[in-house]
């Protein structure tokens, strides 16, 4: 059986602080959708969020199931309902935002695991009965602590093979790092973190370096599951990974890195140690279980797990989309009698931004303006291509993902078939353009198209 720094220590704390991270996005996401503009067409699953009473009940509903987790009482049904409610309003989110909120996945998926690996001790404690009520609990929170850390090495293999499908070996040598860095950092950051990440982005081979460490790290991730020595030394490089990330790009994964040091370190053997007292030893993990118990009772909970992989699989890597009819107009722009126009006061907007021109990692194939769709920069980048629209401000009748003084700027989903572009590469490429209107808004009189 895997062994685990937890080992012989009572879990409850893992499961308490699984509770409390993903209670907090829980809220933390419902605060973004409460804020959120008014969308009186939404359908489907933006209908939760644009419902507060309905909101306000999924959330009161999931705080209580996930407190109930963490008490430990009633933990696979009240951590399910948690698990729903979650994704019920990370799924709302997703639609009127039109892209997931990725920071949040972490909590979420680690609470899937855990329920895999309740599942599987109720299943094998069915087949061949323990000793104990209590050896039975200790016995079912080890596999939920190997279902849970399962689970968060899966996500960071999930990670590295989609940058590989996406790049293939190219990744260790490209510019995505240095391209990044400079596109999400403000040109005025004067913090130690911000000359840092200067320093890097103009070391090319370093850059590079990285970039590649960090790959190999994440498809690495499953040496984590082999030891206890494993598991402390792959734990601390997926932490030192995000706090590179928070150093180099500004982007925080704090709920990454709560969980994966309390997952991956041996707290009530640390605790003890400071006390200077002998850590609580709990009953030890039974080693007699018979194979066949195993097997019959792990089989149906690990085809349930693929099921939920593939599902989880289907649903990340679909492409960003909203269930607001308007967010949608732009994929069928100019098809509704709009003159498509690009005149100087708008080419001055943009500093003069033509096709052909260097966004980022993108090249502009197209730009253009009309009244009904605002301002539209057309992106491509080795078969990918990304659309950004930007509108005067509070236009639009949804959330903006980046906003300047006086517009709002929106990516879109090419309308043809096209790789679906990361996270990290929508933000970079929406700052680089909020980055160059900003610049000119201030001297730019408001565009004649959009007093229209």
């Amino acid at each position: 059986m895997m062994r685990s720094t937890w080992d012989h220590a009572d879990r409850a704390p893992l499961r308490i602080g699984l509770a409390v991270v993903a209670a907090g996005d829980l809220l933390s996401l419902v605060q973004a959708l409460w804020t959120a503009a008014p969308a009186p067409q939404a359908r489907g699953l933006a209908l939760i969020g644009t419902n507060l009473p309905a909101l306000a009940a999924v959330a009161g509903l999931g705080v209580l199931a996930l407190a109930l987790f963490g008490a430990g009482k009633w933990q696979f049904r009240s951590g399910l309902v948690g698990l729903i409610a979650l994704g019920l309003v990370e799924e709302s989110h997703t639609a009127i935002w039109g892209g997931p909120k990725r920071a949040y996945f972490i909590s979420g998926t680690l609470l899937v695991g855990w329920l895999l690996g309740l599942g599987c001790a109720y299943a094998i404690k069915a087949r061949q009965p323990l000793a104990s009520k209590e050896e039975g609990r200790a016995f079912a929170e080890y596999l939920a602590d190997m279902g849970a850390v399962g689970c968060l090495v899966a996500v960071y293999v999930d990670a590295g093979i989609s940058k590989l499908v996406a790049s293939g070996p190219a990744w260790f040598l490209s510019d995505n790092l240095q391209s990044i860095v400079l596109s999400l950092r403000p040109v005025e950051d004067d913090s130690l973190s911000g000359a840092v990440a200067v320093w890097v982005a103009a070391r090319p081979t370093l850059a590079h370096t990285l970039s590649a460490l960090g790959l190999v790290m994440q498809l690495t991730a499953p040496l984590y599951l082999f030891s206890r020595r494993l598991r402390l030394v792959m734990g601390s490089l997926f932490i030192f990974f995000h706090l590179c990330v928070k150093m180099l790009v500004h982007i925080s994964y704090s709920e990454a890195i709560f969980l994966g040091a309390l997952f991956t370190y041996p707290w009530p053997q640390i605790i003890a140690w400071l006390r200077h007292k002998a850590p609580t030893v709990e009953l030890p993990i039974p080693e007699n279980i018979k194979r066949s118990a195993l097997v019959s009772g792990v089989g149906p909970w690990a085809v349930g797990a693929l099921a939920v992989a593939a599902l989880a699989w289907s649903v990340v890597t679909r492409p960003a989309h909203s269930a607001i009819p308007q967010a949608r107009a732009i994929e069928v722009m100019g098809q509704q009698g709009q003159t498509r126009e690009y005149p100087g006061d708008i080419r001055a907007l943009l500093s003069g931004l033509k096709p052909g021109d260097a966004v980022g990692t993108f090249v502009v194939g197209e730009v253009w303006a009309s009244g009904q769709d605002g301002i539209v920069v057309v992106c491509a980048r080795k078969g990918q291509r990304a659309t950004v629209q930007i509108a005067p401000k509070g236009r639009q009748p949804f959330v903006a993902p980046q906003t300047s003084q006086d517009y709002d700027l929106f990516y879109r989903q090419a309308a043809e078939p096209s790789p679906a572009l990361a996270q990290l590469d929508v933000d970079a490429l929406l700052t680089v353009l909020r980055d160059r209107v900003a610049q000119n808004e201030r001297v730019v009189p408001r565009p004649a198209l959009f007093a229209r």
